[in-house]
């Protein structure tokens, strides 16, 4: 694609309110992966690539009102989203601050085991302020937690029953439970904060959508803090024979 520099060149010329308008309303309508490895973002990003001067007025609108994501694969491991925020200059820090659509997409292959709990516990305490005072990044550490994040679950089952459509949703309800159920338990008492919080309503919001139910988050949060010590054990009995069919 060719760029038409004279339009590029008018549209510089309008006032910088107007032009500020266009690309929040181009940032509100776009959706990326942020890929902390390597490039930026997970595409290229056409008005970024104009010039250095779109490049420099665009960038830090589209932090702050794009749908942008982060993955977390393997054992819930977020040391990505971590090394991804840690990294982030105070103007993107202030800019991704304002952003109120930041996921981190949490791939979930299997009941929890004592790797994904340790992982979980370790990303609670990061956000919790649970760091050490002395260390290199702590300014940086301490300016990401400004930055809203919200968690979607992933469930997708590594053996399933082909053909069987219900099968199929009930291992992924009992699979995003599974995680759902342990997150009161982590992170000790410096942990009982917006983080853990936000997590539990986040997920149970995706699995009611996935069910068809519809209620509030506060109801939300009274059956995760009513739920037995059980509850896990409970769902790793369900879904095992779920897995094994």
């Amino acid at each position: 694609m060719q760029l038409d520099t004279s339009k590029a060149s008018m549209f510089m010329a309008l006032p910088s309110e107007l032009r500020n308008e266009i690309f929040e309303w181009l940032a509100l309508g776009t959706a990326l992966n942020l890929a902390p490895k390597g490039r930026k973002y997970s595409k290229p990003v056409a008005p970024l690539l104009v010039c250095r001067q779109w490049n420099r007025e665009y960038s830090p609108i589209l932090l702050a009102n794009a749908r942008l994501s982060i993955r977390v694969v393997a054992h819930l491991d977020f040391n990505v989203v971590a090394t991804y925020l840690d990294a982030l200059p105070e103007g993107k820090v202030k800019a991704l601050s304002a952003n109120r659509r930041l996921f981190v997409l949490m791939s979930i292959t299997q009941v929890p085991e004592q790797l994904d709990l340790e992982n979980l516990d370790t990303w609670m305490s990061y956000r919790c302020n649970e760091v050490d005072h002395s260390a290199p990044n702590k300014d940086a550490t301490d300016r990401q937690r400004a930055i809203v994040i919200h968690y979607e679950g992933l469930p997708k089952p590594s053996l399933m029953s082909t053909g069987v459509a219900n099968n199929n949703l009930n291992m992924k309800v009992a699979l995003l439970s599974s995680v759902i159920r342990m997150i009161p338990r982590l992170g000790g008492k410096k942990a009982n904060l917006p983080e853990k919080e936000r997590m539990i309503v986040d997920l149970t919001r995706g699995k009611d959508n996935m069910i068809g139910l519809v209620r509030t988050d506060e109801d939300r949060r009274i059956e995760v803090d009513s739920s037995g010590s059980d509850a896990l054990e409970d769902i790793r009995r369900q879904f095992l024979p779920l897995q094994l069919r």
